[in-house]
């Protein structure tokens, strides 16, 4: 494991509890790195894993997660340009129905995960593109 998320009421609660994260990882030989440390304020919200973080908690899918989602969607299509067109649509049907799970069970609100997607017509257009091009050929 080496991601860490903590947080806290006050920055005396933080520093606290930084220094017992820095404590338990130094008994076994780790040290965080400090170039790869964040710490800031929730309100300003923060993205971790793929899912937005704000004051309000795990908010929706994070917008660096969809346009990954949009990228490995496009390579996996034309990674299988030489499958039938039959085939080729079980492969992207099935990247998407697992993306979507993960997406809706990473939210901590199913509606909000939705809202979050219909809102952005970006994803929509773009994964009603494939669809079209994928079940069309």
């Amino acid at each position: 494991m080496d991601d860490f998320l903590i947080f806290t009421r006050s920055r005396w609660h933080l520093r606290r509890a930084v220094r017992e994260l820095n404590l338990l990882l130094s008994r076994f030989g780790f040290e965080q790195h400090p170039d790869k440390t964040f710490i800031g304020r929730l309100s300003k919200g923060s993205d971790w894993m793929g899912v937005s973080f704000n004051t309000a908690g795990c908010t929706a899918v994070a917008p660096r997660a969809i346009n990954n989602m949009l990228q490995k969607l496009r390579r996996l299509y034309e990674q299988t340009r030489h499958l039938t067109a039959q085939q080729r649509q079980v492969r992207v049907v099935r990247y998407l129905q697992y993306w979507l799970r993960w997406a809706r069970g990473s939210d901590a609100s199913k509606d909000s995960t939705e809202h979050t997607l219909h809102r952005q017509s970006k994803l929509s257009n773009d994964i009603t593109y494939f669809l079209r091009v994928i079940f069309d050929s």
